[in-house]
């Protein structure tokens, strides 16, 4: 689902010095072998790295030293690590097969057709040789939309809080 495989193809597109790291658990050992098999394949200058699970209070911090959120997954219901990205300040580039759309309208990333890897590359290439007031601006930006969204989330789990509340006493 969350389309590791199509990212390892979609940087072997990127020209630029780059890195992948990649977070979680290992659950299927016959499809991690394939993710081995296309990151030996991968140019020099794209390094991938297995980083493993982290506990879930690390992950504000871990996301935190990165300048990209790179998941091109092939669907989300709500995508809790995206909005958590977005908390920690960082720009997103994701699939368009999550609730998360219109990124770039925020400044906070890019949400693409997964049929596009060159543009996928592209971004990650634009990323890279981004000026440091550039990425700083896109980083705040991103951080303000996230704050944005967990208040609508907020209001919206009020809103339904309030609605249950008053149907358990018209009972």
């Amino acid at each position: 689902m969350k389309n590791i495989d199509g990212a390892i193809k979609i940087l072997q597109h990127v020209q630029s010095n780059a890195s992948y790291d990649i977070y979680g658990p290992m659950e299927d050992e016959v499809y991690w072998a394939r993710c081995e098999a296309l990151i030996a394949k991968l140019p020099s200058h794209i390094t991938v790295s297995y980083k493993g699970p982290i506990p879930n209070q690390d992950v504000p911090q871990t996301l935190s030293q990165y300048d990209l959120f790179f998941m091109p997954t092939h669907g989300e219901n709500f995508g809790h690590v995206i909005h958590e990205a977005l908390m920690s300040g960082v720009p997103c580039l994701i699939s368009d097969q999550t609730p998360w759309r219109d990124l770039e309208s925020q400044q906070a990333g890019y949400d693409l057709p997964l049929n596009t890897p060159e543009d996928f590359a592209s971004k990650i290439d634009a990323m890279t040789n981004m000026l440091l007031e550039t990425k700083a601006a896109q980083r705040d930006a991103s951080r303000r939309y996230g704050e944005k969204r967990w208040a609508e989330q907020k209001s919206i789990d009020e809103t339904l809080k309030m609605y249950k509340n008053a149907l358990q006493r018209n009972k």
